[in-house]
């Protein structure tokens, strides 16, 4: 609500651009860039139709109808869809338990990159502590044309030689994943379409791809049936991108197979890429976490309080 977005409208339809200085030529014409925002409102709010006749009519309305009309509130009433890949309550429950101070005693894992090089997409960088997420950075394609760009602005986020993911689909991520290599950084490409052969944590179900592989497990550390424990940042834009995707199950080889929602379809559907869910599910993917890498993690502290720094020739205990 209140947030002011840009389109083009083509036959009805909005085409949504980065705001009202980009330049948008459809067959050769140059269309105007019209502003649009969602301001909420109740009946009341409404003088020429808060009438007792017109109240009336609501309140004999069944719900959740009456309360989406009455009150203003289009939310009240929405169901998840049945094959929805990740549950909204699940991710609204993490975004609950997410705090601004990062976790105490535990390094920087991995951090998930998005590329966009130029466009109205973002280069998004999400950066994870075990099971805590940063805020995600998300930066203007235009101001990341080349992949020194982006790998400049892992580099200048990047600790304790955390694993760094870079979405190579599209193609538009190798050349910032060269740069990160060439620069001793931990780095590994993420290409989605290849296949997977793990399965399911519950060993039933085999998954279609890496992507449907990265977005499954994601959606297993949100369960809250396994004490779930991720704190994800209060961002409406993530929640609606980790609860976009949909997925099917069909008969193959070896049984059945989960086939997420292909990208090109969702992001036709959106009518944008979902690029912070797919910077917090790399960074999900793979690198150190807690259930492997806890016990290394308490040593090295307790090597640093023990072994005190020197500085300008003066021991120095310094606590990180």
């Amino acid at each position: 609500p209140g947030e002011l977005r840009w389109a083009v409208v083509l036959d009805g339809s909005p085409i949504w651009v980065s705001g009202p200085e980009e330049e948008v030529i459809i067959d050769g014409e140059r269309r105007e860039v019209l502003s649009f925002t969602f301001i909420p409102a109740a009946l009341s709010d409404n003088p020429f139709r808060d009438t007792p006749e017109y109240r009336a009519k609501i309140d004999s309305l069944p719900e959740p109808l009456r309360s989406q009309l009455k009150y203003g509130d289009f939310a009240a009433g929405v169901q998840d869809a049945l094959n929805q890949t990740i549950p909204t309550e699940w991710v609204k429950a993490a975004q609950t338990r997410w705090r601004p101070q990062k976790p105490v005693g535990i390094p920087q894992c991995a951090i998930g990159v998005d590329v966009a090089q130029g466009g109205t997409d973002q280069t998004t960088i999400a950066i994870r502590y075990d099971d805590w997420f940063a805020e995600l950075i998300a930066i203007p394609g235009v101001q990341t044309p080349g992949g020194s760009d982006v790998a400049g602005a892992v580099m200048a986020k990047r600790h304790d030689n955390s694993k760094v993911v870079v979405d190579l689909g599209g193609g538009w991520g190798g050349d910032a994943l060269a740069h990160l290599t060439r620069n001793g950084v931990d780095a590994v490409g993420y290409m989605g379409v290849k296949d997977s052969v793990r399965r399911t944590r519950d060993n039933q179900l085999k998954f279609f791809n890496i992507r449907t592989e990265a977005y499954w497990r994601f959606r297993e550390a949100l369960d809250p049936d396994h004490e779930a424990s991720m704190a994800l940042p209060p961002d409406k834009e993530l929640l609606a991108d980790l609860t976009a995707p949909s997925y099917e199950t069909k008969s193959g080889k070896g049984g059945m197979v989960i086939h997420l929602e292909p990208k090109d379809k969702l992001v036709k559907r959106l009518g944008r890429s979902p690029d912070k869910a797919d910077a917090v599910v790399m960074a999900w993917w793979t690198g150190p976490k807690a259930i492997t890498d806890a016990e290394g993690w308490r040593a090295a502290s307790i090597s640093r309080n023990r072994n005190p720094k020197v500085v300008m020739g003066r021991a120095h205990a310094k606590r990180r």
